[in-house]
């Protein structure tokens, strides 16, 4: 009787060491946290204090982001903590837009790197298209956006091709499979790596016959209607993977792009009295002449009904995200009030805001 009192006694005592512990380092990691981002701003949609971990203020932000975004700028105005989808962030006014737009120490580079994973093997790409090499985004905005007329019809090509293999033109009921024979990463690598192969011998046989702008020189505007070239020009020497320069490309836009497309399918499925002018429009054009970037300013309707599906929703509630490569301060001339921007965190401007304003 004596040793199982003793036994029930210690098996207690651990218990109670046990929670203690528990409680003392969930009040450590706490206090931890709170030095490590010293608030000095309003902290909005945190962990309420019934709360453990964060899942609740994902929900709530999931749920009502846009809501919180303008009654959070209404009470605190300029800057703020707001507990996101996965972390605290600072948002800025749209009055900041201009101070950080071209500071070179508030990286969109990292934002992007952090945001896609792109430490994760087979997200490279992903790491690429951000880099603060701009060479990307310099041959997106002088190369291809000038030869937009020259790009529509294989474009169009190409996507009418895709379509074809994906959805073909059959109507009725498709089942989707959720699971795969390979694990997702591992598939992902290994697509990675096979691209690589197929596109090797091809720089290199064009390497050999000279094909590739040589390092400072410039060609004919409107002489080439060609990625690889256009990247190797834009960089000018400097190191660049062109596997993943190419992947990039057709990575730039997609998450936008696929989130718009979404929102103006929904739009039309609400609005079926569109579909006809539209397909008459449609028809009128493209019958008329082949697509091109003349006749695709043509369709009216079409424009009208795409911008105004994006009216109704933005892509995103805030934009111009930045991380600070180095503690940043700056003054708002106006009320000549100090902003301190702090090494490794993230920082956005609210662009609902802005169209609001409009």
């Amino acid at each position: 009787m004596m040793s199982s009192f003793i036994i029930d006694q210690l098996m207690s005592n651990d218990a109670i060491y046990t929670i203690s512990f528990l409680i003392l380092a969930s009040l450590v990691t706490r206090v931890i946290f709170l030095r490590h981002y010293r608030f000095k701003l309003p902290v909005v949609n945190g962990r309420k204090w019934n709360e453990i971990g964060y899942d609740q203020a994902k929900k709530r932000f999931l749920a009502d982001a846009e809501g919180l975004m303008k009654s959070v700028f209404e009470k605190f105005g300029d800057a703020f903590y707001f507990f996101t989808d996965q972390r605290y962030r600072m948002i800025l006014s749209p009055k900041y837009a201009n101070v950080i737009r071209n500071d070179e120490r508030l990286s969109l580079a990292l934002t992007h790197a952090e945001e896609f994973q792109a430490h994760i093997r087979g997200f490279e790409p992903l790491l690429d298209m951000g880099s603060d090499s701009g060479i990307l985004m310099e041959t997106i905005t002088s190369k291809i956006s000038p030869n937009l007329d020259s790009l529509v019809g294989s474009l169009s090509e190409e996507a009418a091709v895709a379509i074809q293999r994906n959805w073909t033109d059959k109507s009725g009921r498709f089942e989707a499979k959720n699971s795969a024979e390979i694990p997702p990463g591992l598939r992902l690598r290994g697509l990675l790596e096979e691209a690589r192969l197929l596109l090797a011998p091809f720089i290199a046989k064009r390497k050999s016959a000279g094909a590739f702008v040589q390092q400072g020189s410039v060609s004919e505007p409107g002489k080439s209607i060609d990625a690889m070239d256009w990247l190797d020009e834009v960089a000018r020497g400097r190191p660049y993977d062109p596997l993943l320069a190419q992947l990039g490309l057709s990575f730039v836009t997609i998450d936008t792009t696929t989130d718009f497309l979404f929102n103006l399918l929904c739009d039309l499925s609400a609005n079926e009295e569109l579909l006809k002018a539209l397909r008459d429009e449609i028809v009128g054009v493209i019958g008329a002449e082949p697509i091109s970037k003349p006749s695709l300013q043509k369709l009216k309707i079409m424009d009208s009904v795409m911008k105004e599906s994006q009216r109704m929703r933005p892509p995103l509630i805030v934009s111009m995200q930045r991380t600070a490569k180095e503690k940043v301060i700056f003054t708002r001339r106006a009320q000549d009030s100090q902003r301190h921007l702090c090494r490794g965190r993230s920082y956005q401007y609210d662009g609902f805001n802005r169209l609001a304003s409009k």
